[in-house]
């Protein structure tokens, strides 16, 4: 997928980048298209990772990361142990290769589709 600026965008990315000499069009059309590579480069590595957690792993860390949910609170609402919430939380960071609950959601947002994450945090 390839995008075309329309100048109004092209003189706004000019602005918002405090850009004196006003990059040409294309110049900027080319930028686009690099980060639109970027960003569904990183959305493909991000699936392939979240792809690895069992659905157990999937459903806690949507509760702790979009939930914002304790381990204490997840193993209350899952009826399972509090160690095992921790356990779950400690591998799927090691899986995806994330280090605090902030990366967690970002990884989510990234990789996991709206209508998964919503049954996720439904089922019980």
């Amino acid at each position: 997928m390839r995008i075309q600026l329309n100048p109004d965008t092209v003189n706004l990315l000019n602005l918002a980048c405090g850009n004196p000499f006003h990059t040409s069009h294309a110049d900027l059309e080319e930028l686009a298209n690099a980060l639109l590579t970027e960003v569904a480069a990183a959305r493909s590595e991000a699936a392939t990772r979240w792809r690895s957690l069992t659905p157990r792993q999937k459903q806690v860390c949507a509760l702790y990361a979009i939930d914002n949910l304790s381990h204490k609170e997840i193993a209350s609402m899952l009826s399972i142990a509090l160690m095992t919430v921790h356990a779950h939380v400690q591998n799927s960071y090691k899986k995806l290769a994330v280090h605090d609950r902030n990366d967690l959601l970002r990884l989510i947002s990234l990789a996991a589709p709206r209508d998964e994450i919503y049954r996720l945090r439904m089922m019980e």
